[in-house]
C-alpha cells in the first residue's frame, strides 16, 4: 500500500515535470521567434530577478513546511494549525515583496521593463495562494499535479492568443499569473471539502513563529538561490541582455533535461522526512534506493545534452541563438552533480538536523560564485557563466559528500548508531 502510493506519486509528480518542460518547449520557439532576441532577454531576465523574490516568499518552506507536515500527517489539529500559520507567513512576505518592487520601477534603467516587472510580481502573487508544500507533505501530489497542470495549460493556451508581437511580451507573464490564479482557486477549494480546511489567515504571532521556525532552512536555500541565480545575474549586468538570453536558452534546456529527477526526489523527500522521523533503518534502506535511481537518470540526462547540444538550441532557439549550444555543454554535467548534491543536502543532511553545515557548504558556494563569476564572464562571455556554474556546484557536490563521509551518513554507510538519528 505504502510503496504503491510511492510509486503513484512519483507518476504525478513525473507527469507534472513533464508538462512543466514542455509547454515550455512549445512556447519558448514561439516566444524566441516571435517577440524577437531583446523583449526575449528582457522577459526572461525580469523572470530571474522574480525568481529572487520568490527565494524569500517560499522562505524554505517547500522543504521546512514539507517535513513539518509530513510529521504531523496523523495529528489532524496541528496540521491545520501549522498550514494556516505558514500561508499567512508566506503571504504577508508576499506582499511585503510586490510593494517593494514599486520604487524599483523608478530606477530609470528599469523604466522600460516597468510593465514586465509589474506583471512578475502579480505572478509571483499568485503562485504563493497555492500551498504546494502542503500536498508534497501530506503526499497528495497526484491532486497537486491536476492542479498545476490545469493552470499551465491555461497560461499556454493564453501565450498563443495574446502575444503576436515584440511589445506583447510582457503578457506572456500576465498568462502566467492567470494560470497560477486559476490553479490556486481549485487547491483552495480541494482543501476545504477534502480536509475542512478554509482559508482563513491565523495570527501575526502564529506566522511570525512560523518564520523564525523555518529561518535556518531559509538561509541555506537562499544561498543555493543567490549563486544560482547571481551568475546569470551577473551576466545580465555585466554583458546585457542578449548575453542573458544565449545563457537563459541553454539554461532552460538544461533546467529541462535535471527534470528527469525531480520525481523521484519530489515524491521521496515527505516519506525520508516521516521515516527518519519514526523508522531510520527504512529510511536508510529509501535512501539507498533513491540514489541509484537519481545517478543513473541524471547521467543519462547529462549525457544527452552534452552530445545533442546544438539541435537543441536549433530547435528552441534557431540560428539566433546558435551560440548557446556551447554554453549548453557547459551546463551538461550539471543535471548529475545537482542531483547528487540534492541527495546529499536535501534528502539527508535536512531531515538529520544538519542545518549548519550545509548552510555552511552554500555560504561558501555563493562566495566562490560571487568570486569567480565577474572574471569568468568578462573573459568568456554567456559560457564564462556557465563554467562558473560548474564549479559552484562541484565543490557543493564534493563538500557534502566528505560531510557526510565524516558523518557516517552517506546512503550506503550508516552506521548502528546513525539508526536512532
Amino acid at each position: 500500500m505504502i510503496r504503491s502510493q510511492l510509486i503513484r506519486n512519483i507518476g504525478a509528480t513525473g507527469t507534472l515535470q513533464l508538462v512543466n518542460y514542455a509547454l515550455p518547449f512549445i512556447t519558448l520557439p514561439y516566444l524566441t521567434r516571435t517577440v524577437g532576441v531583446d523583449a526575449w532577454g528582457k522577459l526572461a531576465y525580469t523572470q530571474l530577478i522574480i525568481s529572487y523574490l520568490a527565494i524569500i516568499a517560499n522562505w524554505g518552506f517547500p522543504i521546512s513546511a514539507t517535513r513539518l507536515i509530513a510529521t504531523l500527517r496523523n495529528d489532524n489539529a496541528a496540521l491545520v494549525e501549522n498550514i494556516r500559520s505558514i500561508w499567512t507567513a508566506q503571504l504577508l512576505l508576499t506582499a511585503a515583496l510586490a510593494t517593494a518592487t514599486l520604487p524599483v520601477l523608478l530606477i530609470p534603467n528599469l523604466k522600460e521593463q516597468a510593465e514586465y516587472v509589474i506583471w512578475g510580481s502579480i505572478a509571483l502573487i499568485t503562485s504563493m495562494f497555492f500551498p504546494s508544500w502542503a500536498f508534497q507533505g501530506l503526499e497528495h501530489l497526484r491532486e497537486s499535479a491536476i492542479f498545476q497542470i490545469s493552470g499551465r495549460l491555461a497560461a499556454t493556451l493564453g501565450t498563443f492568443l495574446m502575444v503576436h508581437q515584440p511589445s506583447d511580451a510582457p503578457l506572456a507573464l500576465a498568462v502566467i499569473a492567470i494560470g497560477n490564479a486559476l490553479a490556486a482557486l481549485v487547491a483552495q477549494s480541494w482543501l476545504r471539502r477534502k480536509m475542512g480546511l478554509k482559508f482563513r489567515l491565523s495570527s501575526w504571532s502564529a506566522a511570525k513563529k512560523a518564520l523564525s521556525a523555518n529561518a535556518s532552512v531559509f538561509i541555506g536555500t537562499a544561498w543555493i538561490s543567490i549563486y544560482t541565480s547571481a551568475v546569470p545575474a551577473l551576466l545580465g549586468i555585466l554583458a546585457g541582455p542578449t548575453a542573458s538570453a544565449i545563457f537563459l536558452l541553454a539554461d532552460r534546456a538544461r533546467n529541462a533535461g535535471q527534470a528527469i529527477c525531480a520525481p523521484v526526489s519530489t515524491a521521496i523527500f515527505p516519506r525520508l522526512s516521516y521515516l527518519f522521523h519514526v523508522d531510520p533503518r527504512r529510511a536508510r534502506e529509501l535512501a539507498q534506493v533513491s540514489v541509484i535511481c537519481l545517478v543513473t537518470a541524471s547521467t543519462a540526462a547529462s549525457l544527452t545534452l552534452f552530445f545533442l547540444a546544438d539541435p537543441i538550441v536549433q530547435l528552441l532557439g534557431g540560428r539566433d541563438y546558435s551560440g548557446s549550444a556551447d554554453v549548453l555543454r557547459w551546463l551538461s554535467a550539471l543535471p548529475v552533480l545537482i542531483a547528487i548534491s540534492n541527495l546529499f543536502g536535501i534528502q539527508i543532511m535536512i531531515p538529520n538536523q544538519r542545518h549548519s553545515a550545509f548552510n555552511k557548504i552554500v555560504a561558501t558556494a555563493a562566495l566562490l560564485a560571487a568570486l569567480i563569476g565577474p572574471p569568468l564572464i568578462i573573459t568568456n562571455g554567456p559560457s564564462g557563466a556557465a563554467i562558473a556554474l560548474l564549479i559552484c556546484e562541484l565543490a557543493i557536490t564534493l563538500a557534502m559528500g566528505l560531510y557526510l563521509a565524516r558523518e557516517n551518513l552517506l546512503p550506503f554507510n550508516f552506521s548502528q548508531k546513525n539508526d536512532r538519528i
